[in-house]
Parts: structure tokens; C-alpha cells; sequence
């Protein structure tokens, strides 16, 4: 097997692996993945989202596309901001969403740049499982059923969201079928138009035309950035990472420096706090002080077969409530809570960017094996991608074992673990932290780390997150 992708939804895998049996590269599979997440896990991400793309050559240092969202260039006056309450089982949360809060994406101009440099397929048979799904119909899997309940206020706040993924204060339930032609329509034409159909396009004019929200035009039309990663080395291994602007990277990379080798779980945990406490520092974000992005997200990865990497983390925040009319699209509200603008939903500052906790990453074993990873899971982003580097790095575990294996989280308020981990290491982290949470049974709480890893003799291996619904291919 020479090529694989490892995604968060059964039919993502089955769409990027059409890309690659089609001879497209691993930017054409992510890709192609992608535009098919947006229909399949709705929550996750979505057209007017924003996203970071890794790539990784064979024979040249990885880089990122930086498709991030940022706030508008200018606030307005009256913006329509709701209040809801999104219940996660043990605790609710507070969340605004309405037009009021959508941030300025600059995702589809990523992925459109990553496929101009490193796509082989036509831009249109990028879209094409998307559009059948979303047409024809999907059915929405156990995980994805979880994920609507979690934020049922959001996918009922508006007639629009209902028609499409609820009833009056319930939503789709495994099994159910999930139709959403109004969005077919709109992948079927940006499949032939091009990119710029998305933002300058009626699907972008109908957006601004919605009352109640700060955008433009030069809002929908900002270009991507296009950076070199973030590299550190630790035991023989090459660490690529998302840079600045995003935290993510920055975070990852602080607890990979300064754990000593083979940590222990409680040295892991009291690392991740002591990361939480200094989140958003100048320190962290090298010379800049920014609000973190920490909402719903969704990964994706790939390797094909002439040995090109890619990774892509995407997220749509947890939407804001109001669908596009005509478009079966709801944007991203990334305005809408205080951890991702540091300040109330209607006092960001104006054009600034907004320091993401996504952080798709390579790592190169001296060896020459290279995993490709990311992960869903907002704050436990961080966590989770350290704790299956030193996996992969530290312990010289195979790809699939360090994503299994046990995980611990910190934060400036809570201590939580996964309760198989080993007897010393579970009565070690009591001992200093008594209060911290066991967890039973695997949980979405910890991430959901999908990756794919290549051999020096070209076999690639690939591996999804349980925790997450994880599925993963090879060919």
C-alpha cells in the first residue's frame, strides 16, 4: 500500500481515496475529503469556514496554508448576536451565534491555492462525491448524531436550520437520512466556475445581503497566507508545525521543549496546565498577543503514492445559526464567543487575526518515516497532538498505538485522564491531582487524532482516532 487518508467520517475516507485511486496527490484527496466533510459532519466545517493545510514534499521542508478566519475590517453598528446554551452532558456552555458573528473566511482561497501548486485532478472532480451526498442523501452516523445533539440550539435556532438538520427543538438522530440539495447546487456550480464563484458569486452576494453582520467584500475576497512550518527537533526527530499566527503550533511545540524524554502522564498533564495558563501570551505567539479559535473541528490527512504529504484541520466554529438563503450553507460564527475574540461578541478588534488552536503536523523520524497528523478537539488540540508525538517520537510506537494509547489533560481549572491508563501512572496523578476526573470510556473530550505515516520503502500506513469516529484507508 503506497498511498491513504485517514478522516473523521466513513464517507471523507471514501471520497479522498477516490482522488487518489483516480491518481490525484494527497492535496487532491484532502481536498476532495474536505469539500465532502462539509456535507457529512456539518458541525465540524462548512464552505465559509476556515481551515490550515499542511504540505509536505518528499524533498523539501513542509509549509501552510493559512485559511483561517479573521474578524471584519470594520464593525457595524447593529449586529444581530443571540444568546444559546449548548449542553455537553456534565456542564452547559454559553455560545452567541447570528449574523452578528460570523468571521471573514479565508478558507476556500487556501484550498484553492494548495490545489493550483500541488493538485493534479481537475478542480471539478474535487467535488463530486459532495455533491452526490449532499444531493442523493447520506445517513447520519452515531457520531455525527452525538456532535447535533451537543449543539441542538445552534442547528434549530432558524427555519433554515431545521429544514436541514432538525425539528422544532430536536435534531436528526442516527440512521436518518440527511438531504441538502440547495447545497448541491452550489458545489455543482463552484465545481465549474472555479473558487471565486464561493465569495464574489451569488453564494457570497446572498451572504452579504443577510442583515446584521459586520462583512464586505474585501471581507469574503482576503487572500490566504502562505508560510514556511514551524520546525523543532527532539530524539532524532524533525517536528513540523502550524506557525504564527496560529497557537496551536506554538503550544505544541512549548510542551515538546520542555518535557524531559519519556515524560510521565503527570508530567504531561501538569505541562498542558501550565500551557493553559499562559495561552494567548505574547510569549507563545511569538511578539503577538491574540485570542484563540478553540471551537469544533475536524482533520484530515494524506500520503500518495510519490511520497507527497498532506494534512488539513478544518472548522466552521459551531455555526451560526442562520443558513444562507438558497444555499443550504451556514457560515462559521468564530465572532461569537470571548475565547476565540478575547472580549465580548461585539467588541473584537477590527481586522485582526484570530490565533487558532488547530495545528495540522509533520513529523520525520531519522529513520526517514514521516507521519502526517492533526486533530480535532478545540482546547484538547494541544494535548492530544503532544501526547501522540511522544508516541510516535519517545516511545517508537507504530502510528495506530500512539493514537490509542491512554491520554491525560490539563487546565488552568481541571485535571482529567483516560482510565486505562497503567495502575502507577492513574495513582501518581491522584496523588498530586485528587480532584481529577476519570474517564471511563473513550470520548471525544480528548481529540481525535487522524494520521497517516510513510515508510522509507513507500508503504504507508494510516490510522483514525476512535475517540472521533476515525477511518482510514490505504491503497
Amino acid at each position: 500500500m503506497n498511498a491513504g487518508l485517514a478522516t473523521g467520517h466513513p464517507l471523507t475516507t471514501e471520497a479522498g481515496a477516490q482522488a487518489l485511486a483516480e491518481g490525484g496527490t494527497a492535496v487532491d484527496a484532502v481536498l476532495c475529503a474536505a469539500f465532502t466533510a462539509m456535507v457529512v459532519e456539518p458541525v465540524l466545517c462548512g464552505l465559509f469556514g476556515g481551515a490550515f493545510l499542511m504540505a509536505a514534499p518528499p524533498d523539501a521542508a513542509p509549509y501552510v496554508f493559512d485559511g483561517f478566519t479573521r474578524t471584519p475590517k470594520h464593525r457595524a453598528k447593529d449586529l444581530w448576536i443571540d444568546r444559546i446554551e449548548a449542553d455537553f452532558g456534565t456542564t452547559t456552555q454559553v455560545f452567541h451565534i447570528g449574523p452578528g458573528t460570523i468571521a471573514a473566511p479565508r478558507q476556500m482561497d487556501a484550498l484553492a491555492c494548495a490545489h493550483a501548486r500541488l493538485g493534479r485532478l481537475p478542480w471539478r472532480a474535487l467535488f463530486e462525491p459532495a455533491i452526490a451526498a449532499s444531493r442523493q442523501g447520506h445517513q447520519v452516523t452515531a457520531y455525527q448524531a452525538q456532535v447535533l445533539r451537543i449543539v441542538t440550539p445552534v442547528m434549530t435556532a432558524t427555519d433554515g436550520a431545521r429544514a436541514l438538520w432538525g425539528f422544532e427543538d430536536s435534531v436528526l438522530d442516527e440512521g436518518a437520512t440527511a438531504l441538502n440539495p440547495n447545497l448541491a447546487d452550489v458545489l455543482e456550480v463552484l465545481s465549474l466556475e472555479g473558487p471565486r464563484f464561493l465569495n464574489e458569486g451569488e453564494p457570497g452576494q446572498a451572504l452579504l445581503a443577510m442583515d446584521g453582520h459586520s462583512l464586505s467584500m474585501d471581507d469574503l475576497t482576503r487572500p490566504c497566507d502562505i508560510h514556511p512550518a514551524r520546525e523543532l527537533a527532539r530524539a532524532g526527530h524533525r517536528v513540523w508545525l502550524t506557525p504564527p499566527p496560529a497557537l496551536g503550533g506554538a503550544m505544541v511545540a512549548r510542551a515538546l521543549n520542555a518535557l524531559p524524554p519519556n515524560p510521565s502522564p503527570r508530567a504531561v498533564l501538569d505541562q498542558m496546565r501550565a500551557l493553559d495558563l499562559d495561552r494567548g501570551t505574547e510569549d507563545l505567539a511569538e511578539g503577538q498577543s491574540l485570542p484563540q479559535a478553540r471551537r469544533g473541528t475536524t482533520h484530515i490527512s494524506a500520503f500518495d503514492k510519490h511520497g507527497l504529504g498532506a494534512a488539513l484541520t478544518l472548522s466552521n466554529g459551531t455555526g451560526c445559526g442562520h443558513v444562507i438563503p438558497g444555499t443550504g450553507v451556514m457560515p462559521n460564527n468564530m465572532l461569537g464567543e470571548e475565547d476565540v475574540t478575547g472580549c465580548g461578541p461585539a467588541d473584537w478588534a477590527e481586522d485582526s487575526a484570530l490565533a487558532s488552536m488547530m495545528c495540522p503536523m509533520s513529523v520525520l523520524a531519522d529513520s526517514g518515516t514521516r507521519h502526517m497528523l492533526g486533530s480535532g478537539g478545540s482546547a484538547r488540540i494541544r494535548s492530544a497532538l503532544t501526547q501522540v508525538a511522544l508516541g510516535l517520537i519517545d516511545h517508537d510506537l507504530p502510528l495506530e498505538a500512539a493514537i490509542t494509547a491512554p491520554r491525560v489533560h490539563g487546565d488552568r481549572d481541571s485535571a482529567h485522564f483516560e482510565g486505562w491508563l497503567r495502575e502507577d501512572a492513574r495513582a501518581d496523578i491522584l496523588r498530586a491531582h485528587p480532584e481529577a476526573t476519570e474517564w471511563h470510556t473513550p470520548s471525544m473530550f480528548f481529540g481525535g487524532v487522524h494520521g497517516v505515516s510513510r515508510a522509507p520503502n513507500g508503504q504507508v500506513t494510516a490510522a483514525g482516532d476512535p475517540r472521533r469516529a476515525g477511518d482510514a484507508r490505504t491503497l
